[in-house]
């Protein structure tokens, strides 16, 4: 008799604690407060993310996989992301697909750019310069100059670089031209 009633015992306890599931979004959990004030907030882009027109959905952004400024290309078929190193006076664009994962590569051996320095550490006041970034080889992707995705540059005018406006001069992506794109850094593009 003992023997079936410590049985029946844990059995009940062994199923009241199996039932211990979270309570539904529309139920509200001990303690008064709705499930809806305590959920985290959604996360917030990174630097370098642009998100689209009110009128497109409000989810949809691209993110920079380089932590770097995006540029829109023909309708957000495609980006340029701009990251500079003004501590190495480097800059780099990638050219990326409309959602900014998978790399576009560009049959041109370099781009030209002109900038007009609004401030940078060493020249306070405005100065204009031109810039030609060449196509990166890359032997992991077996990119080459004249196919390639990447273009860089390095000058002493970079250093300490912080803010400046300019315009690419040419670029030809998924065949579709771009002249004179405008640049502004660290707002955004066109």
């Amino acid at each position: 008799m003992f023997s079936r009633l410590y049985v029946l015992w844990c059995a009940s306890l062994f199923l009241t604690a199996c039932d211990r599931s979270p309570p539904a979004p529309s139920q509200k959990p001990p303690g008064g407060s709705s499930a809806a004030a305590s959920a985290p907030a959604p996360p917030r882009p990174l630097p370098g993310a642009h998100e689209h027109d009110p009128g497109e959905a409000a989810e949809h952004i691209h993110l920079a996989p380089h932590r770097g400024m995006l540029i829109v290309l023909s309708d957000h078929q495609a980006h340029l992301e701009l990251v500079l190193d003004e501590q190495a006076g480097r800059m780099t664009f990638y050219v990326l697909d409309g959602e900014c994962e998978k790399p576009i590569r560009l049959s041109q051996e370099s781009m030209e750019v002109e900038l007009r320095v609004i401030y940078s550490k060493q020249e306070p006041a405005p100065t204009e310069f031109s810039l030609t970034l060449q196509a990166r080889d890359n032997p992991l992707t077996g990119e080459t100059t004249g196919d390639s995705s990447e273009f860089t540059a390095e000058s002493e005018k970079l250093v300490g670089l912080k803010r400046f406006t300019g315009r690419i001069a040419r670029i030809v992506a998924l065949g579709v031209e771009h002249a004179g794109l405008l640049i502004e850094f660290p707002e955004g593009g066109e």
